[in-house]
This record gives C-alpha cells, structure tokens and sequence, in this order.
C-alpha cells in the first residue's frame, strides 16, 4: 500500500521564527497488525523523530498483555526495520537535520519496523498492544516532557483480522488563517467498519495526559481553533481563521467493527504545528464527484456499484489563488488495479497539473464485496507555504444494492373501493422479482403492505428497491370470518347491509373480499348502525351457509353494529349447512300475503329462502325467489323441514313445516305467503272443503327431452285447464278438457308445443283448486 505522495503539504522553508517550535524528543506513534500466515502475525510499528532533538531512534519494542486468561505469543523473529526517511517535503536543493546536520530545519524522520509473533490463541482472544517511549516533544503548552504511550486492542477472529492501516504521516502543519480538510489517513484491509473519533493521549497505560486551560482533546490547539471530525468518513474540519501560532497533540482513536461487532481499537498520537502564512495563502477545494458511468452515487464522494463493473468518473480542483498557481491533484494509489489519469488525456497519470485539474477514475470492481477507498489530495505550488486538501473517495462494492427511483407508483390503493395501486419498474433488465411473486415490471397492488423488487441489471449485479402501499382511508369495520370448524373462510364475499325499518328492507351498502386468512375491512361507512353478512361460495365452501354476524343465518339473529363503535372489530364463524343429498324436492311460489307496503297476491322476487332440517338440528340449503317469486330445493332426504323467509320483521321461528316421505318425495307449487310478520304455507284447499277433493299431479320425467307425461288424480269429476308458461308469467299455451274422477296420463310433448329448451311454468287448475309446477325442457 503506498504512501501518499505528499508528506507534507505545507512547506516551510527557512522560516527562523519557525525554529523555536521544533524541539523536544518524539513526536507520533501508531501500531498496525497483519496476518500473515497461519498463527504467524506481524506487528508494525511506526514512530517518527524530531531530527532537531534526537540524534538517532531507539531499539522498536512493544509490550503485549492479554485481556483475559489467553497466553501472551511468543515472538517467532527478530525487530526488522522496513524504512528510514526523512519525510519532510523540502523545497528543492534544501535539507533538514535528518540529513545534514548544520541544516537550519530540523526535520522528521519516519522509522517504520515490524517483528512476528505467534498469536494461536481460540477465536475470541483480546490483547492490547502498546509502545510507550520517553519523551513526547514539550511544546508551549506543555513544556515539561512527559512519556508518550500507545496502543492497539487485537482480538483473533475466526478470519483474518488486519488492523487499520494509517498511510499518511501523524504530522500536521496548519496555517493561520486557512480552513482545511483531509483524511486522517486510515484504511481496512479487511474491508471492517471504521469509526473515528477525537480521543485523549496518554502517558502510560489507563493514564491520559493533563490538558491545560482551553485545550481538550477535541481542542488540541486550544480555544482558538476548531476541530470537527466526522466519525463515519474520517474527515477532518480544521478551522484556522482565528487560531494562533501554537502546537499540541492530538490522540485519533480508530475502532474497528466485523458485522456490527467491535473488534479492534487503535490509538495513535499525532503532533499539529500551527505556524503563520504571512502570504495569505488560500486552501484549494476538491469537487464531488461528477460523469460516473457503471454505479450509483449515493454521496457526493461515495459511489455505490456492483460486482464486476466497470467504473469511471472525474474529479477536479480549483483554489482561488489559480490566477497565479498551478494545482496539484493526486491519489495515493490505494485501489489496485485502477487507474487515474489526466480528463481527456490518459497518458498523464497518476498526477495532474494545472490552473484547474480533472482527473478520472477508472476501475473494474472485484468480485469481492466490500468497501474500497482511495485518498485525493489537492495542493497549489508556492513552495514557501504551500496549502492543501484531501478527500477520501469511497467505493461501496455490492452483490446487491438499494437503488431509489426504481419503483414508480401511479394511483393509490384504495381498500374500500378494491382499486389497486399500480408499480412500475423501470424497463431494459433482464429479471424482475417482485416479493409477491410477480415476474414483470408492471404489477398491481392490491393490499397495504411493503412491495419489494429485485432486478439484475446488464452487469449481473441485483438491484433492488422498496414501496410501502398505505391504505388512504381509514378502516371503520374489520375482522375475520371463520368456517363452522374455524378454519379462516378465503377469497369470499363480505357484504355490509343497512336495514330500513320503515319498509322492513335489507340494502347493500357495499361488498369487500375475504383474503387467504379470512380477513375483511370496509372503509368511509357513513351509516349509523351496519350488517355484516357474508356470502360463502357453494362450490368452494359446500358445508357452510349465508352468516350474519354474530354466527346467524337469518336477520332476526344478526348483530346490529353502531358507528359509534368505529373503528369496530367484527369476527365471527359462518353456521353449518350440510345437505346429504337425496331425491326429494320441496318447491313454491311465494307471493305477497298481509302488508301494508306491498299489493297481496303479487311474487315475491329476490326473497332469501332458508331450508332448515328438523331431523338434523341444521340449516341445510338456501337459495333465492326468481322474477315470479318461485324457488325449489332438490336432492333432500326424507324427514322434517322447515321454511324460512331472511325478511326482517318476519318471524324466522314458527315457521311453515314440511315433511317428505318415500312416498311422498317431491312437493312442488306450494303456495307461500309472505305476511309482514310472519310466512305462511296455504294448503291448496278451498274454505272447509273436505281435503280429500284436493287433486294430485306430477310431471315425468321432468326435465322433458322430446316426451313425458302429466300424471293427474282427481278426487271428483271437474274441468280441467292446463296453462304453460315462461318464467316471466306470460301464457304460451292454454287447454280445458272434462275429467272424470279417478287417474289421468295426458301427454306432453315439447316437440308438438315447440319449446325450445329452458325453464317454464305449468299451472293445472281443477274446479277451485290449482296448482303449479316447474318444468325444464332440455332440447
């Protein structure tokens, strides 16, 4: 991992009120930790020297204690020393101390040594790893000197775990005047969280240093400058237009996080020169990023892209002070196999120059996800105090990845209505997977909930992207409905009912739909008391029958509903409605008896008809009058029933009774009527006639399929009249014929009557008796 470029950015360059300010001993430390191989870790160790003050460094040496009861490694290798520069960027053909003893800077030298030791210890084992030294450079602050102590908290990971590695240099040179950001220099191998923040130096272990009035550890220069570090990106805010000429030490503490768990800590110490800039040298800026091809940028210096894709975008400088400076814009090179060259101009690399340098970006994201990050620094060519900026630019490399703007909504969800809200996905990819399932870019939302979508763009990478449907209105009326066995009733009709009392009249306010748990709601009911009723599906629910709530199969049962409860809770079970099955058949007419609403005599359409079986304790079938208030129920078994009329205000418990027999197995054209209070069932009889003058007939077979026969058993000898019908009550044909007393076969052929096939009424009256029966011609 190189080195940035720039040591350092503000030159100082034969300054002699400068002199006073470099003296003492040590002026930073840091400790890094890499793996190596197996339990083999290396540990580096950086310090840097005042050339001025100290003739040489000392033997590198660490001290490492357990946090626990895990064994301390061993050391398997001798100290190593990797470098030993002076890096002070002096003004060309000048030294400093470092190199030439009679040099009037004194400069600073960077040793860099590593050794290797054997950490075997299980996963889950804690060390702190410090160098302490005497003595840390006085400065006006401080004038005495005192020790300077620091270290590194290493936990052993069940992977590799690289400690962060600081690639800029622990000095800082600040100017009067000047406002500044830079990095503070830390990566993760590892591609770990990193959280930064402003910390206290120490003088030993668990002892920090003693801060003089007006300076902190926040406040290292004291009142007169501003420290601001953003703990997420490691940027540093430095604000020197008021600060005085000064030096301090600032403490950085780096924590280190694996899937939200704090793995490591590192504490470095890092002394800040503060020194005059008698030429009022402004700081050049560096943009945000701009024309990035193959991502997404989700900051202005962070772009967010996939796995395997091609990334470029540009970067630029300016400072204020171009009119008469060149600018500098360079990267540390930190991002292996990336490229950043000149805008326009890639034979120039690495380093761009001018009054306002662009440079791009070019790389290929790896097939690892993870966070990679390069620093950009900026800086103007007056060599006597030359100012700078520094930027760190991340890259956030994904498998998958949040992406807004990807779903677009037209409508809104409306639950009361049932009018879904419409997603759309953007178009051109490949794949598109909805969380419901759905594999287009264009779905309806039909239910409150998050709509989530994933879709794989041309470089493979997984976009998603997320849509919360909110019903607008809110619901009034809700709950569940439940079979009579309690398992939830899915995908029926829930209807909401209000009762005039006045007429004695049901009417539809609105319908909803059960989901796959049974659930319903209704919304903006503005009624002052509500039914609840629901309508199970005979094909999809064959056991269950038309339920009020609560768990009722007429009115009179149902539960009345206020609004004054809104928003209310309704839940409850639908009743049983088995039919067995047999070959019996109970069938009528049902017109209008004694009420003061309606003409007597008139059908009674769209009246809800309930079968109740005495035998069984249950309802067994329901069904509706037609246009000419006729209804039947087939395939019932012999025994006792009774007939109820769903009217409210009708008495749903005396009731007429009826009773099929073996022998007497199919009733047809019984003769209903529906008084204001109560049904009667009239039996076809006239005054006190003696009820055996009462006639029977049947029709077989019926349905009819080209012939069949009236079969008819007159008590007494009578003018018959036959009348066929349609279901609409208008007369097709008539015939009146003289019978005897005793049995008749009449013939009946749909051929001779030409009916086509379908559904029609035959009325036989005989003297003062009459009856009706359906008949279905099938071709």
């Amino acid at each position: 991992m190189g080195k940035p470029i720039l040591r350092f950015l503000l030159l100082l360059c034969g300054l002699g009120p400068i002199q006073s300010l470099w003296a003492g001993h040590f002026a930073g430390s840091d400790i890094r930790v890499e793996c190596i191989s197996g339990c083999t870790t290396r540990i580096h160790l950086t310090r840097y020297r005042d050339c001025g003050q100290v003739n040489s460094m000392t033997p590198p040496d660490v001290t490492i204690a357990s946090v626990g009861s895990c064994a301390v490694p061993n050391a398997v290798a001798a100290w190593s020393v990797e470098t030993l520069v002076d890096i002070t960027a002096v003004c060309p053909g000048m030294y400093t101390r470092c190199s030439n003893p009679g040099a009037n800077l004194n400069g600073i030298e960077e040793m860099r040594a590593y050794r290797d030791f054997a950490f075997c210890e299980p996963i889950g084992c804690q060390y702190e790893i410090s160098h302490a030294n005497c003595c840390r450079t006085p400065v006006p602050a401080f004038p005495i000197s005192t020790n300077f102590h620091i270290f590194q908290n290493y936990t052993i990971t069940a992977t590799c775990n690289n400690t962060p590695e600081f690639t800029a240099p622990p000095i800082i040179y600040l100017q009067q005047g000047i406002q500044y950001q830079f990095h503070v220099g830390a990566y993760d191998p590892d591609g770990d969280s990193l959280a930064y923040s402003l910390h206290p130096c120490y003088i030993s272990t668990g002892t920090p240093m003693s801060y003089p009035a007006g300076s902190s550890p926040t406040a290292p220069l004291g009142p007169t400058w501003n420290f601001q570090l953003d703990g997420q990106t490691g940027m540093l805010q430095i604000d020197g237009s008021q600060g005085s000429l000064t030096e301090g030490y600032l403490g950085l503490m780096v924590k280190e996080y694996r899937a939200g768990v704090l793995i490591g800590e590192s504490l470095r110490e890092t002394k800040v020169f503060a020194v005059a800039n008698p030429l009022q040298n402004a700081s050049p800026q560096i943009s945000p990023i701009s024309s990035l091809s193959g991502g997404f940028l989700s900051a202005p210096y962070t772009v967010q892209a996939c796995i395997g894709s091609s990334i470029c975008f540009d970067v630029s400088a300016m400072d204020p002070d171009s009119a008469f400076q060149n600018l500098q814009l360079y990267w540390d090179r930190h991002i292996a196999g990336a490229s950043f060259s000149q805008s326009g101009n890639p034979s120039v690399s690495d380093t761009v120059t001018g009054p306002s340098p662009e440079g791009r970006f070019c790389w290929t994201a790896p097939s690892v996800p993870g966070i990679y990050q390069f620093l950009l620094s900026a800086s103007d060519d007056l060599c006597t105090l030359r100012t700078f900026c520094q930027q760190i630019i991340t890259i956030e490399v994904v498998g998958s990845m949040q992406v807004s703007g990807l779903i677009s909504a037209a409508g809104s969800l409306d639950l009361c209505s049932g009018i879904p809200d419409t997603l759309s996905s953007l178009t051109g990819y490949s794949a598109y997977l909805w969380n419901t399932g759905a594999t287009s870019p264009l779905i309806l939302a039909d239910s409150v909930g998050t709509y989530s979508l994933t879709i794989t763009d041309p470089a493979g990478c997984l976009l998603t992207a997320h849509h919360l449907v909110a019903a607008p209105i809110p619901v009034d009326l809700s709950g569940n409905v439940r079979t009579h066995l309690g398992a939830p009733l899915a995908n029926q009709r829930v209807w909401l009912i209000r009762h005039d009392s006045t007429l004695q009249s049901l009417h539809l306010i609105d319908s909803a739909f059960t989901d796959a748990s049974g659930h319903y709601q209704f919304c903006g009911v503005t009624e002052d008391t509500v039914y609840v009723k629901v309508a199970p599906s005979q094909s999809a629910y064959p056991e269950e029958m038309p339920t009020y709530a609560d768990t009722a199969i007429f009115f009179a049962a149902a539960r009345p509903i206020l609004a004054a409860q809104f928003p209310a809770t309704v839940t409850f079970d639908t009743r049983k409605g088995t039919n067995p099955g047999g070959i019996g058949f109970i069938g009528g007419l049902l017109s209008q008896g004694a009420n003061k609403n309606t003409a007597p005599g008139d059908p009674v359409p769209g009246q809800t008809m309930i079968l109740f079986s005495n035998s069984l304790g249950h309802a067994v079938a329901y069904t509706t009058t037609d246009a000419n208030g006729y209804f039947g129920f087939s395939s019932m078994q012999a025994g006792d029933y009774k007939v109820i009329a769903d009217k409210p205000g009708v008495d749903p418990y005396n009731v007429p009774g009826i009773t099929l027999t073996a022998q007497q197995g199919f009733l047809d054209s019984l003769d209903f009527r529906l008084h204001s209070t109560y049904l009667e069932l009239v039996l076809p009889v006239v005054g006190n006639a003696d009820p055996r003058l009462v006639f029977a007939v049947r029709v077989t077979p019926n349905p009819i399929s080209g012939g069949s026969r009236i079969h008819l058993q007159l008590p007494e000898h009578c003018i018959c009249t036959f009348t066929l019908s349609d279901l609409q009550g208008r007369a097709l044909q008539t015939m009146s014929i003289g019978l005897e007393a005793g049995e008749h076969e009449i013939p009946l052929s749909s051929k001779d009557l030409a009916l086509a096939a379908g559904s029609y009424l035959l009325k036989i009256k005989a003297n003062d008796n009459a009856q009706v029966l359906r008949i279905q011609v099938l071709d």
